[in-house]
């Protein structure tokens, strides 16, 4: 069965909100967060992975499905559904949860999101543009910066 990790704080989120209870929705939160916050991290070194091992001539690669999950409206399909997870459960009806368990996935469209910023050959123009020129301007300018300070 595919359950997304992120569905037990959006729970406790909404538990926390319905019943009024502060504590388990800083709790959801904090959860919530944590899990985001680790997605990110590793969307962007599998982004870092890719870009290395894939040639950029190769345009298969981000997928229709993962640009359309990485888009604001896969994160707003993904938030209500978990909610609906939540009331679900607070009803005792356990029937719908797999379903909305699968469509409250909130790990692609954050993961999916961050490695467009992590492969600059799959991102936009001028996203493109920093990674290749601008990070190279800053390096030289900085290894020129060292090299004078060393001379000195």
């Amino acid at each position: 069965m595919l359950v997304s990790p992120l569905m037990g704080p959006v729970m406790s989120l909404a538990f926390g909100t319905i019943i009024a209870d502060k504590k388990l929705q800083r709790i959801g939160i904090k959860s919530l967060s944590l899990g985001i916050f680790l997605s990110i991290i590793f969307g962007f070194i599998f982004g870092l992975l890719l870009i290395t091992t894939i040639p950029s001539s190769d345009s298969d690669w981000p997928t229709n499905e993962m640009k359309e999950r990485s888009l604001w409206m896969g994160v707003l399909w993904a938030l209500p559904s978990g909610t609906a997870v939540a009331i679900a459960l607070l009803q005792g009806s356990n029937g719908p949860l797999i379903g909305v368990a699968i469509s409250a996935s909130l790990l692609p469209p954050v993961v999916n999101c961050i490695k467009e910023v992590a492969a600059p050959y799959t991102s936009t123009t001028k996203l493109r543009r920093f990674w290749e020129h601008d990070i190279q301007l800053v390096r030289n300018s900085n290894i020129t910066d060292i090299n004078l300070s060393n001379s000195r």
